[in-house]
């Protein structure tokens, strides 16, 4: 597939950035989306919640109900 990167059983289809955050849009194993958030900008360290790093999201609204 053009454009995919594989890390572990995350395959990543699609990358973007969403209030200073990168995130990857990918599927599992079980062919389920998901959105997992893969690291913050420097420019808002102090800001950071890094127990939102890593962990995956089955739509955009779980994932934007953490950050609030």
């Amino acid at each position: 597939m053009k454009g995919t990167m594989i890390f572990g059983k995350f395959t990543v289809l699609e990358t973007f950035k969403l209030k200073n955050m990168v995130i990857d849009k990918g599927y599992d194993e079980n062919l389920e989306v998901l959105y997992q958030v893969r690291f913050c900008t420097e420019n808002d360290r102090d800001d950071v919640d890094y127990g939102l790093l890593d962990r995956c999201y089955r739509s955009l609204d779980e994932l934007m109900e953490d950050l609030s």
